[in-house]
């Protein structure tokens, strides 16, 4: 299943245009499947190769795929009503994770009565957190 989102990912006319500004690879929770709990890992790039910069991570963070996906094989529309991007990394962080992957983890505390939330976690492949993000959704 995780080669299978890996080629949706890459084919640009079969979802949104941001999918393959970046290569991903799954490492845990499967979209439109029902998992356990909304909780993905993905190591994360950006696909042209160039190293990450603040813009990078505030961009990286919001690339995370509703909650909803992990819980139904179901596709719910929805939207982002809030959502906060805290940057923790250093500038030395910045330079060392350069062009590296970086392990994006992300989890949410309920999706139900068509609200969700989601809790990103952004971290270099050294175990430093670069970055963290919360958003509020409402779905259908």
């Amino acid at each position: 299943m995780a080669r299978e989102f890996d080629r949706y990912a890459r084919q640009k006319s079969h979802g949104p245009g941001w999918v393959v500004t970046y290569d991903q690879k799954l490492v845990k929770g499967v979209p439109f499947t029902v998992n356990e709990r909304p909780e993905a890992l993905v190591w994360i790039k950006e696909s042209d190769g160039r190293p990450i910069d603040r813009a990078s991570l505030f961009s990286i963070c919001d690339t995370p795929m509703p909650r909803t996906f992990f819980l139904s094989e179901d596709l719910r529309m929805g939207s982002t009503v809030s959502m906060s991007t805290y940057i923790y990394a250093s500038e030395q962080d910045i330079a060392e994770a350069g062009s590296d992957y970086l392990l994006l983890r992300v989890d949410g505390a309920a999706c139900r009565n068509h609200k969700t939330d989601s809790r990103v976690e952004l971290w270099s492949k050294n175990g430093a957190l670069l970055a963290t993000s919360n958003q509020i959704g409402f779905f259908r």
